[in-house]
């Protein structure tokens, strides 16, 4: 006799198929450039060019030097913020360009 399994919710299947289709890592990076435009708030979001996530490598590209530079001082503290935002420590290290 065989038995039945019980069926899964939606919920717990998606992130198997999120992998299965490779697109762990394009949620990711939507996520975390999300998060960080909530977090950083209007002033620096304006100034922000491009966020991208390369591996455990959060680069942000700036249009200003002066923002740049005053965000490179507290770099440390935004990759606390950020990751905390998105629930993991998937941020190792955060590049202000």
């Amino acid at each position: 006799m065989t038995r039945r399994k019980t069926p899964a919710s939606l919920g717990d299947l998606i992130p198997g198929v999120v992998d299965d289709l490779g697109l762990t890592d394009r949620l990711d990076e939507a996520r975390v450039e999300a998060e960080w435009r909530r977090i950083a708030g209007p002033a620096i979001g304006q100034v922000t060019r491009r966020v991208r996530l390369h591996g455990d490598r959060l680069v942000v590209q700036m249009d200003s030097a002066a923002w740049r530079q005053a965000l490179h001082m507290q770099r440390e503290e935004w990759r606390v913020r950020i990751n905390e935002a998105i629930g993991s420590d998937r941020i190792r290290e955060i590049v202000f360009r």
